[in-house]
């Protein structure tokens, strides 16, 4: 879906496979002047750790892709009822405690989805791209379980070579 998108609008940002991901909450927003020697990552770490109240895999079902004024996502849907629990969890257990966070400030994640294409700017064949993305409207994608979560150090577009795993976290 991918290459063929990109023949179409190929100045958007596609997501290289090896760096498509699902966040499952974001506890520091991505910001400019935010540098990773200022966070207390062994306190982020070890509190995570300890409000992981979740000893089964998150077993999602990506289908069907959807668009948000800024990007194209792969719409996954949470077969275990897991993912909201843990999310949930995790906020309320951020806000006991006094570690730098912003969660929910830019908005509230409560989908799973991949994002996988970003709009860099105007589309220059709004048409053509829209009666392609139209034919993938319900496409399965395939299946997940997630058996590890990643805290990681990011750029907003969550690039390799940007990207820096602090921790891993096992179910």
């Amino acid at each position: 879906i991918l290459g063929k998108a990109e023949k179409i609008e190929p100045q958007q940002y596609y997501y290289p496979l090896s760096e498509i991901h699902l966040t499952i909450l974001s506890i520091i927003s991505c910001q400019p002047n935010l540098k990773l020697d200022k966070v207390q990552i062994h306190e982020y770490q070890k509190f995570i750790n300890e409000n992981l109240f979740l000893s089964v895999p998150i077993e999602l079902s990506f289908s069907g892709i959807t668009l948000s004024p800024s990007a194209v996502l792969i719409q996954g849907f949470d077969k275990s009822g897991q993912l909201n629990k843990l999310r949930e969890n995790l906020r309320a257990a951020f806000k006991n405690i006094d570690l730098y966070q912003t969660i929910d400030k830019r908005y509230k994640l409560e989908t799973a989805h991949m994002t996988v294409i970003r709009f860099k700017e105007k589309l220059k064949h709004p048409f053509r791209f829209s009666h392609f993305l139209q034919e993938y409207r319900l496409n399965h994608f395939g299946e997940c379980k997630i058996e590890r979560l990643e805290l990681v150090w990011n750029d907003w577009y969550q690039r390799s070579d940007r990207t820096k795993i602090l921790y891993e976290y096992s179910f």
